[in-house]
């Protein structure tokens, strides 16, 4: 039943809204907003499953950052 739901919400109902954002915003940026994400789950990893946060990772998420301030201040071309 569980499988079912996911299977459901996922690949039929979100697709909609999801294919309207990127739409809407473009799917350059929202590709970079989503590049954010990595910040959400370490959050959650440590406030919920009390997983500590190493250096190392640390070190990961901030190459995201830099890589997503890169893309940002980079011309595009139309």
């Amino acid at each position: 039943m569980a499988l079912s739901y996911v299977a459901i919400m996922s690949q039929w109902v979100a697709f909609f809204p999801w294919n309207l954002g990127f739409r809407l915003a473009g799917i350059a940026r929202v590709a970079q907003v989503q590049l954010l994400q990595i910040f959400v789950t370490l959050g959650l990893a440590a406030l919920v499953n009390g997983e500590a946060i190493d250096l190392e990772t640390i070190a990961f998420a901030l190459a995201v950052v830099v890589t997503l301030m890169i893309g940002r201040a980079m011309p595009v071309r139309r």
